[in-house]
């Protein structure tokens, strides 16, 4: 993998991951929220870069996300001021506060404010590893001590205490998640390519083998060509909500290979992992289900739990995984089962945590019913065509566009004529009746 190819990488995943942050937090002030949409747009844009800075420019991850942190704390602390938790500051100049009068609610803050205005704490040399750098975590937990702090102070906060509540979270869990995908970069660039780095089939859930594509949808002999097309026209016809879930998935897989993530939704946020763990925002549903996956036996009652979830969940793909379920010993056991080539055909995946494998039959399971979809459209086009040949024995192309129109088959919408329909059913007709001919032929 390429040093510009690892860097768009790293740029879509923390775009991704803002976007998801962000995503339905509707106390967030317009003004942070086009700050971090910029932000986002700009880990999608050629010129990202983490903290090569071009000639008279400032456009590195780390130049934007200093401004983000410094400006947001200085908000923060402005209200701080505001609802009397600390002295009115004057934030023109970038110097260390030292406030007489302030709560101790807002202490933690102060550090966190007089630790991140030091051009020093921005060279990427701190931001690029974990090892031996413990101020960056310290200072990023003194937001969220601050936070909660101020959630216990208030009982019943009006609608500006819980903006500054918001915001304070939102600072934490952003920066201390792209700290921890830039060091994770940089921890693996200089690797060489191993049988740990994986790839995701361009056009479905599966892990390749080689190349992008994986083993159903390649294209290395004739026989493979059909399944390659089907597969590519399946996805290139799909939804863009589908295509941004399969790249959610398909960049998290890729970056976040040795399976060291921890969960957040409405559920909570899983507590119990390292600092260099990936934080994934996730629905409540999928948590739940991991939660309870990694908490309890897999036995005959959890088994029949997932057996309602999953054909409610997955119901195109259910007949495919339900057989594994009695002769599993284990979840792990069951994905690994899951995954054979009689199942759902993805025997390149190693991958045991059931968080992935969740999201892979999310995807497996919509691909499906578009499948389902589109050859439910061929067969309807099919026996039309069949009916209007029938048809075409004994009538006119006059009669057959009435009688299709009788009986419900056909409609003219608006700007239709039935001479434009009796002009597409003759071409039909004339398709069919040159495929037998040829056919006779043979």
């Amino acid at each position: 993998m390429t040093e510009k190819k690892k860097i768009n990488s790293l740029g879509v995943t923390i775009s991704n991951h803002i976007d998801l942050i962000i995503e339905n937090r509707d106390l967030i002030t317009p003004e942070l929220l086009d700050s971090l949409r910029n932000l986002s747009n700009y880990c999608l844009d050629s010129s990202f870069t983490v903290s090569q800075k071009k000639r008279n420019t400032k456009n590195t991850l780390i130049d934007r996300l200093k401004y983000f942190v410094q400006h947001t704390i200085e908000k923060s602390l402005i209200s701080f001021s505001e609802i009397g938790l600390i002295e009115e500051l004057d934030f023109k100049e970038k110097k260390p506060i030292y406030p007489i009068n302030y709560a101790k609610e807002s202490e933690a803050l102060i550090f966190s404010y007089n630790y991140f205005i030091n051009e020093e704490n921005w060279v990427i040399e701190k931001w690029n590893t974990h090892k031996n750098n413990n101020e960056i975590i310290s200072n990023l937990k003194n937001i969220e001590k601050t936070y909660n702090k101020i959630e216990k102070l208030f009982s019943n906060p009006d609608k500006k205490i819980n903006i500054l509540i918001e915001e304070l979270n939102l600072l934490y869990i952003l920066t201390i998640d792209i700290y921890n995908y830039i060091s994770i970069y940089n921890s693996n660039k200089n690797k060489k390519i191993s049988s740990t780095i994986i790839n995701v089939c361009e056009y479905c859930f599966r892990i390749c083998n080689t190349g992008k594509t994986c083993k159903i949808h390649k294209t290395y002999n004739s026989e493979k060509m059909e399944e390659y097309l089907n597969g590519r026209n399946l996805f290139l016809e799909s939804s863009d909500d589908f295509k941004n879930f399969h790249n959610i998935y398909k960049t998290f897989r890729e970056l976040t290979y040795d399976n060291n993530i921890s969960l957040m939704s409405n559920y909570g946020i899983d507590d119990d992992f390292g600092p260099e763990a990936k934080k994934i925002h996730t629905n409540e549903v999928f948590h739940r289900m991991v939660i309870n996956i990694k908490k309890r036996i897999w036995n005959n009652d959890l088994k029949k739990i997932f057996q309602h979830d999953f054909l409610r969940l997955f119901p195109n793909i259910y007949h495919l995984i339900e057989p594994n379920f009695s002769c599993s010993v284990s979840f792990d056991h069951f994905i690994e089962l899951s995954y054979q080539e009689k199942s759902l055909n993805n025997i390149y995946d190693t991958s045991k945590h059931p968080f992935w494998f969740l999201y892979a039959l999310t995807i497996a399971d919509y691909l499906e019913n578009e499948s389902k979809k589109i050859e439910q459209k061929k067969n309807e086009i099919a026996a039309r065509d069949v009916r209007y040949f029938g048809k075409k024995k004994t009538m006119t192309y006059k009669q057959i566009v009435d009688s299709e129109i009788e009986e419900g088959f056909l409609f003219l919408k608006e700007g239709e004529t039935r001479k434009g329909k009796e002009s597409n059913i003759k071409k039909i007709i004339k398709k069919m009746h040159n495929e037998l001919t040829s056919s006779l032929k043979l």
